[in-house]
């Protein structure tokens, strides 16, 4: 896959997150976050692990999460970001 679209998924479920539509906006940030994670797993060696692209979207979902009162959730990205 491009990786380019775990960017644009990132911002579409940005997007629906900030107009408090949690529904659309969690699928989209769980599925940027697995492919940035995948990316990571590529670009570590050269860059190191906590990627600002990777750290970025932890930290959306995690929000959501925390948004939508599910706390468990939220907590493990949110201090692994």
């Amino acid at each position: 896959m491009h990786p380019l679209v775990a960017g644009a998924l990132s911002n579409l479920g940005l997007l629906y997150y900030n107009t408090g539509d949690y529904a659309r906006a969690e699928p989209l940030l769980a599925r940027a976050l697995d492919l940035r994670e995948g990316q990571l797993e590529v670009r570590a060696s050269a860059f190191g692990r906590d990627q600002p692209d990777v750290v970025r979207v932890r930290m959306q979902l995690g929000w959501l999460y925390a948004r939508m009162g599910e706390y468990a959730r939220a907590e493990p990205l949110l201090r692994r970001a």
